[in-house]
This record gives structure tokens, sequence and C-alpha cells, in this order.
């Protein structure tokens, strides 16, 4: 998977490279299944430095530190950030941190970004919608984080994904895929090996269970339609199905996938 994650993703990494090597901290923003997480590890792996992978948890962002307690190996010592930002940066010298799902942070480790940024290179991802995207944002760019959106693929490298994965499809079934999948490198994947439906409707679920009453009681709307509505019809919840990655653009309401 992470070759196919990969394709088209040049700019990425360059910008990822160029950011590592100015000791400015990046971060990654995107919808979920965009291939953040392995843009990620490719950069790690590129820049020839030990990377401490600190992986944020939903279920658990009431445990302080969790996520440097993961990628180091041991807990931190009790103290305010500065404290344990000094420690930490002991044990991740000559190396960098990588803050994955930071939407999912415990707010100990978002106190850490200030004493961290410009001693030691960072990378971090945000998934574009969830209900904790625009504090994590707000936060790194409040200590300088440069922003790179990563997007979806556009259809030339998305067939290449889903011919590398099943040369055998024909012609219509790849413009099938490439035109449900909505460039999700994730969804590429699994629709050509036919297990996509079973993947989107998770991924659907769990989007739509962190929304509000208003953007489910706007889903449920459209799906009881069936077909593009005027956004009057569809209810209150189109602004925050739109900024969850839910929508597909234009005029009229429509479910992305």
């Amino acid at each position: 998977m992470l070759a196919a994650m990969l394709v088209g993703r040049r700019r990425e990494l360059e910008t990822l490279a160029a950011s590592l090597e100015s000791g400015k901290p990046g971060l990654l923003l995107g919808e979920a299944g965009i291939g953040k997480s392995v843009l990620l590890r490719a950069a790690g792996e590129a820049s020839g430095q030990q990377a401490f992978h600190a992986l944020c948890l939903a279920g658990l962002s009431w445990y302080a530190y969790l996520p440097i307690a993961r990628a180091i190996g041991a807990e931190p010592p009790w103290g305010d950030p500065a404290h344990v930002a000094e420690w930490l940066l002991g044990e991740v010298a000559g190396g960098m941190l990588v803050l994955d799902d930071l939407h999912w942070a415990d707010t100990e480790t978002v106190a850490l970004l200030p004493h961290l940024v410009g001693r030691v290179p960072l990378l971090a991802a945000i998934r574009r919608g969830d209900p904790g995207a625009a504090a994590a944002v707000a936060a790194c760019a409040e200590v300088g984080f440069s922003v790179l959106d990563v997007n979806p693929l556009p259809d030339e490298d998305a067939r290449r994904i889903v011919i590398g994965v099943r040369d055998s499809l024909s012609a219509e079934t790849v413009d099938r895929i490439v035109g449900e999948a909505g460039g999700s490198p994730l969804l590429l994947e699994e629709l050509a090996h036919g297990n996509g439906l079973r993947t989107l409707r998770l991924g659907l679920r769990a989007r739509l269970s962190r929304c509000s009453p208003a953007a489910q009681r706007s889903m449920a709307i459209l799906g009881v339609l069936g077909r593009p509505a005027e956004p009057p019809l569809a209810g209150a919840g189109l602004a925050e199905l739109a900024e969850a990655g839910l929508l597909a653009p234009g005029p009229l309401a429509a479910p992305r996938h």
C-alpha cells in the first residue's frame, strides 16, 4: 500500500523535505484516507533521521502525553510543558518528532509545541473536517508551522493506482472506481481489490459519528432523497458536512462518495 499511497505525491514529499531542511515545522492537512500518514513516514525515511512517531488516539485524548510516551517508549516525567519538552528533546536528540492525527491530541501534548519548534525537526498531520481540527490547526499556526494541503489525486494518478493494484480490470471498471473514490488513495486501492464498499461504509460512519445531530440529519435527508438537493431542502448541517469532506463540490448538496 505504501507505493500506491505515494503515487502523485512528489510535490508533497519535496515540500516536507524542504521544511525539514529549513528547520521549519511542517503540517499536512487533508481528509481521511488521503495519505497523510504515509507521507509522514516516507518523509521521515527520506530524511535519514530517526523518526519518533507520536500517534494521537481519538479514544484516549484524556491521557496526558500518551502519544509522546508511545513514541519514546517511556512515560514522560511529571512537570509543566517546558520541563517535559526538555526531557523529550533529550530523548529524540539527533532525530525528528512526527505528530500524527494531532486533532486527537491531549491538551498537554499540544502545549509542548511552543517549546519544541525550532529545537527539533517536527512534522504533523491533521484530518480536515474533524471536530478538533480547527483548534489543532490554530495551535500549529501560532507557533509557525507551514501548512501543506493534501488534496485528492487527479484522475490520471488515480488510474495509475487502480491499474497498479489490478491490471486486469476493464477501462470501464477503472473509470467507475476512479469516479467513486473521489481521489482518495485508500479508497482507490480498496475498491480495486473489491473491498471498497465495507471500507467506505465504515469510514463514512466514523466521520458522521463525530458530526453534530444537525449534520447527521442533513446527511440522512440526502440519503432518503437519493439525489442532489437544493441546500435549503437538506437542512442546517450542510456547512459542517462540507467541512468534514462528506459533500461533493457544487451548488447542489450531494454526498461525496
